[in-house]
């Protein structure tokens, strides 16, 4: 083996082992970074909520909450839509 060769194989080494690092981090990297911002505390209350099937109908009952309500993190699914949405207000 000549002198350029080594230094070649040592640099193929090396980079083989920076892209192998890079691609498992990614793989196993945390994928709810939403849950991981928000901060615990006790003295913060926590409700149960019932859920239901979506049913298209007319809503009979309104009330006013404030707080935010996050999925398990094992339970979090993402939707994505084609358009910028959000829900500003629900009438009866």
């Amino acid at each position: 083996m000549n002198h350029y060769s080594k230094y070649t194989l040592i640099a193929i080494s090396i980079l083989t082992f920076v892209i192998a690092s890079a691609v498992i981090y990614w793989f196993f990297k945390p994928q709810n970074s939403i849950l991981s911002k928000v901060p615990a505390s006790d003295s913060e209350s926590v409700v149960q909520v019932k859920t239901v099937k979506l049913n298209k109908g007319v809503i009979k009952q309104s009330f006013t909450a404030y707080g935010s309500v996050l999925p398990l993190s094992n339970k979090l699914k993402t939707i994505s839509v084609s358009y910028a949405s959000k829900v500003d207000k629900i009438q009866s």
